[in-house]
């Protein structure tokens, strides 16, 4: 017979596989390309904060005296998603502080991710062809 051989381990390899995702689970990752922003990874539970703190620390001291848009105020998304809240607030987050999102080509921006997209003043997407 293959597969688990009763109901305890199964259950008991279910858990240590979580638990060794769980344990690689990281933050977004926020890194500067030149005057852009790239927001990439998937976005688990607290990476609004993450952004918040980020656009709070990164990006209002260098928009001051400012009145309008500039290339440091784009973020370009690459996301497969994840929390559907933390999705929502980034969005929330770019809409307040006017920031623009943007997809690359050949980058992708899946469920929590697109809430964030529709959360940029304005939206742009690099398509294939």
């Amino acid at each position: 017979m293959g597969g688990c051989s009763g109901r305890y381990h199964c259950v008991s390899v279910l858990v240590w596989v979580a638990c060794v995702f769980a344990g690689e689970a990281r933050a977004i990752e926020l890194t500067r390309e030149g005057e852009l922003t790239v927001l990439s990874g998937s976005i688990k539970i607290g990476d609004a904060k993450v952004f918040r703190d980020y656009v709070a620390r990164e990006l209002k001291p260098a928009r001051e005296g400012l009145d309008e848009l500039g290339n440091s105020w784009i973020i370009a998304l690459n996301s497969p998603g994840g929390s559907l809240a933390d999705g929502i607030e980034i969005g929330r987050i770019m809409h307040d502080n006017a920031l623009v999102s943007y997809v690359r080509r050949d980058d992708v921006c899946y469920s929590a991710c697109a809430i964030a997209f529709l959360g940029g003043v304005c939206q742009y997407v690099t398509g294939r062809g």
